[in-house]
């Protein structure tokens, strides 16, 4: 029953719902400021850095009879420790422009974002459905 509550699948999900949560609240900040002279737009770091970790451990698995070969696995705590970094984005302010703030880039991270957010709660709730039906029997 613990393996039940330890699965990574449910910890990274959550974990990426947090980090989509705060690229919306940064690209409103970097949108806010489209007209802020020497204003640097701020990024944020999460998947590329929660893919390493995982890949770290391609294989994975599980024993369940002391006979079977132990598989590397990311643990809760790994994961747990993983939080969207935000850091400035570096590019040069191109020329003729206030700052280095792409308007079209943007938007296009924040449907893109919002498209991530709604999948990743969708299969949050299957994941929580399915481990209801599991408790419950039906």
């Amino acid at each position: 029953m613990r393996a039940l509550f330890q699965d990574t699948g449910f910890f990274a999900l959550k974990k990426g719902i947090e980090a989509y949560k705060v690229r919306q609240t940064v690209i409103a900040h970097n949108l806010s400021n489209i007209t802020t002279p020497r204003y640097r737009a701020l990024r944020v770091e999460f998947e590329e850095i929660l893919r390493q970790r995982l890949q770290a451990f391609k294989i994975r698995g599980k024993r369940t009879h002391p006979r079977h070969i132990p598989c590397g696995r990311v643990t809760l705590r790994e994961i747990a420790n993983e939080v969207p970094r935000v850091g400035v984005d570096r590019s040069p302010i191109p020329p003729g422009r206030i700052n280095n703030v792409n308007v079209d880039k943007e938007i296009t991270q924040m449907a893109m974002t919002g498209v991530r957010w709604d999948a990743a709660v969708q299969l949050l709730n299957y994941k929580y459905k399915k481990l209801m039906s599991a408790i419950t029997g039906r």
